[in-house]
């Protein structure tokens, strides 16, 4: 949904695009102020060469980081779409995030650092605050081992070497339920019973695990035509419209987004969610596209310093997951931010 002209919100159509690239072009003289339009032209036309070079790249360990430095150019360009100071994010811009190695460091106990604040501007904490749509509070440590459980396509990847449990479970539904009478509108998340016993996994500990406990409530069931029953999760404080609910459905949306986790595919419905559990003594997991940029700056960094230590994790356990990370979520990662960008969902549909 985006506001219309009339400073109201409106259902906007999926946009079908074969070229992100050009969606991204075509959105840069509507979002950005004309001060720094040819900056922000700048940045995005390096993201595109960056991003096509590692597309092409024959050695899979030059992939990262010019990823990375894609992903980087591109973060300023929706930096500077939502109109923060060009002094921010044009000139001496720092990462944003250190990898502190560590002498016999492996992959379960490499860390990442987040910097709130350095002497210069931080790339990473301007894309966090473009899509938190708030300020990054402190320093954070990101472990490693973390990230790439966060990583929904390649998941059983991750699973499989150690026979792990899984940590994300698919959504079947997510609706937004209104009551005209009371001026209410609230959201309702729905997964199939099956899975949930699939996975062994209880309703009360989905809600708790997934973050939902305290947002959420179990309500009673659905059981659809084909016999499937759907555990149901209704959203605790409804929002409260005025004149017209559509005006505040992004309000309920903007709720309801952090607990959501996606992928973006070619075909119908063209998005599939899930929940993403976080045990016990794992990490708060932070921004789904955060986590991809910081584990390809990750990946990045070892390709600039410590080309023999990206080497052994592409052959070692985490090989498989490592070489379907870089194969996928690159292109996940840039349809994501353009949606962002461009306030819009957008696609790749199947050609026929």
């Amino acid at each position: 949904m985006e506001r219309n002209s009339e400073k109201r919100y409106g259902l906007q159509p999926m946009v079908y695009a074969g070229d992100p690239w050009a969606v991204i072009d075509g959105t840069v003289s509507d979002r950005v102020p004309t001060a720094s339009l040819a900056d922000a032209r700048s940045f995005a036309r390096q993201a595109e060469e960056y991003f096509k070079a590692a597309s092409a790249a024959g050695a899979i360990e030059t992939k990262p980081l010019l990823y990375y430095y894609a992903f980087l150019n591109l973060g300023k360009v929706l930096g500077l779409g939502r109109r923060y100071s060009s002094a921010k994010l044009v000139g001496s811009v720092s990462h944003g995030l250190t990898h502190n190695f560590a002498p016999g460091e492996d992959i379960d106990s490499a860390t990442l650092v987040i910097h709130k604040s350095a002497k210069t501007p931080s790339a990473f904490a301007e894309l966090w605050r473009t899509l938190n749509h708030t300020s990054l509070k402190a320093d954070r440590s990101l472990r490693v081992s973390e990230l790439l459980a966060q990583s929904v396509v390649g998941h059983r990847l991750w699973v499989k070497p150690r026979v792990r449990r899984e940590r994300f479970i698919g959504v079947e539904s997510v609706a937004l339920l209104h009551d005209e009478a009371s001026k209410l509108i609230w959201a309702t998340v729905e997964l199939k019973e099956s899975a949930l016993k699939s996975r062994y996994r209880s309703q009360i500990e989905v809600l708790r695990e997934s973050g939902l406990d305290g947002a959420f409530r179990r309500v009673e069931p659905r059981t659809r035509s084909d016999g499937e029953v759907l555990v149901r999760f209704e959203q605790l404080d409804p929002v409260k419209y005025k004149a017209q609910p559509s005006d505040y459905v992004m309000e309920v949306v903007r709720r309801v987004r952090p607990f959501l986790w996606r992928t973006i595919t070619s075909v119908e419905p063209y998005r599939r969610y899930y929940l993403y559990m976080r045990p016990k003594g794992g990490d708060e997991p932070i921004h789904q596209l955060l986590s991809v940029y910081a584990l390809m700056f990750f990946l990045g960094s070892l390709t600039r310093y410590r080309p023999t230590y990206l080497l052994q994790l592409l052959v070692g356990e985490y090989g498989a997951l490592i070489r379907e990370f870089l194969g996928t979520q690159p292109p996940q990662l840039l349809y994501g931010l353009a949606c962002h960008f461009r306030g819009q969902e957008i696609t790749k549909a199947a050609v026929v």
